[in-house]
């Protein structure tokens, strides 16, 4: 078990000298800046019918592989605003990274996976833009601008893990 995990294990104290003054605060102390994606009343829970839009045009968006863990091959695309291929989740490596936009502020970006083995298609967002009418993508807020996006491929929903594949999403993004 690491040293910092073991109860056993202290680091050493540093007795203070009474005779030795405190010492003063800075002058100019920083805040930490804020997180300007977070939104609190969402925090940091899986939300499978959570929507993300674009709040800055300055800033393009990266989604990158983070798992593929499915029998079946599946096809990450971005949906809207543009069709575009991201990944083939059953050959590209993890990691590999696609970069998208910039887009102009409230768009939605809508991400599907096409299933190739059942020829099903599904898309992030609420449960109505899916033949079956179940949520097929959960997304889930890493802080820093970063959010995990987990697939289900089969219809029905599978499991309901999210997790047969994963993408980061990340950029000047707000879950609505």
């Amino acid at each position: 078990i690491p040293d910092y995990l073991d109860p056993d294990v202290r680091e050493p104290e540093d007795p203070e000298d009474p005779e030795d003054p405190p010492d003063d605060p800075p002058d100019d102390p920083v805040d930490p800046p804020d997180d300007v994606c977070f939104e609190p009343e969402d925090g940091y829970a899986q939300n499978p019918a959570a929507l993300l839009v674009v709040t800055s045009a300055a800033e393009p968006v990266v989604v990158t592989l983070v798992l593929s863990d499915t029998a079946y091959q599946n096809a990450l695309v971005l949906d809207a605003p543009q069709n575009l291929p991201l990944v083939l989740a059953w050959s590209d490596p993890i990691g590999t990274a696609v970069t998208l936009g910039p887009y102009p502020p409230e768009t939605e970006l809508i991400f599907g996976i096409d299933v190739t083995n059942t020829g099903l298609h599904w898309q992030s967002g609420p449960s109505s833009r899916n033949s079956d009418n179940v949520e097929h993508v959960a997304v889930t807020y890493e802080g820093g601008c970063s959010w995990l996006i987990g697939f289900e491929d089969l219809e029905w929903g599978g499991d309901l893990d999210y997790n047969d594949v994963v993408l980061r999403v990340q950029g000047p993004l707000r879950q609505d």
